[in-house]
């Protein structure tokens, strides 16, 4: 779905922060004791980077169980959210998105839960960004693509467009012609 960002406002990405998860503790590693600890910490951490008067694209997987308010109401920012696997209890009149682009100071993004090899507009140099891995899955160099998981980030906080655009430097980004058989009419001729 394309989506209109305010360009004045400061802009954030994040994923996978997993609130009221226990479990998610031992799976990734993170320095908390509880879950309770983890929900207060993760909260004090964003809202020290996100301004209230921002725009954060949460790409999926926000809370486990019923308690969504008591972590949404807390948090800075206007939040967009990317449906994630493990949101089944984001309330129906919170709007959610399977996938959001839209261009933010003359760079497009995509921005979905899970990780693609191309995306809308990727051959043009559009940058993806995702969540759901956790950082498990290693960076492609060729392609403008980045994990904003909580778990990605080194101080658990959300990556602001700055931080996503100085990253996407150190790519060596290759456009992909997905339009192209070149590859499939390679593979015939080997035959």
């Amino acid at each position: 779905m394309k989506i209109k960002i305010d360009q004045n406002l400061p802009l954030f990405f994040t994923a996978d922060l997993h609130y009221n998860h226990a479990r998610i503790i031992q799976y990734t590693n993170r320095p908390f004791q509880n879950v309770e600890e983890m929900n207060e910490q993760l909260i004090r951490i964003w809202n020290n980077k996100v301004p209230k008067n921002s725009t954060v694209i949460f790409n999926g997987d926000f809370c486990f169980g019923n308690k969504f308010y008591e972590c949404y109401d807390k948090l800075n920012g206007n939040i967009i959210f990317v449906y994630g696997n493990h949101d089944k209890p984001i309330p129906k009149e919170i709007k959610k998105y399977d996938v959001v682009e839209f261009s933010y100071k003359g760079n497009y993004f995509f921005c979905s839960h899970f990780a693609h090899r191309v995306w809308n507009k990727s051959h043009h140099g559009s940058i993806h960004l995702y969540g759901h891995s956790h950082g498990s899955l290693d960076d492609d160099k060729n392609a403008l693509s980045m994990d904003v998981g909580v778990d990605c980030h080194k101080n658990l906080e959300p990556f602001s467009v700055e931080e996503v655009l100085e990253f996407m430097k150190t790519k060596t980004w290759k456009a992909i012609d997905h339009h192209s058989n070149e590859k499939l009419k390679e593979k015939i001729e080997e035959e």
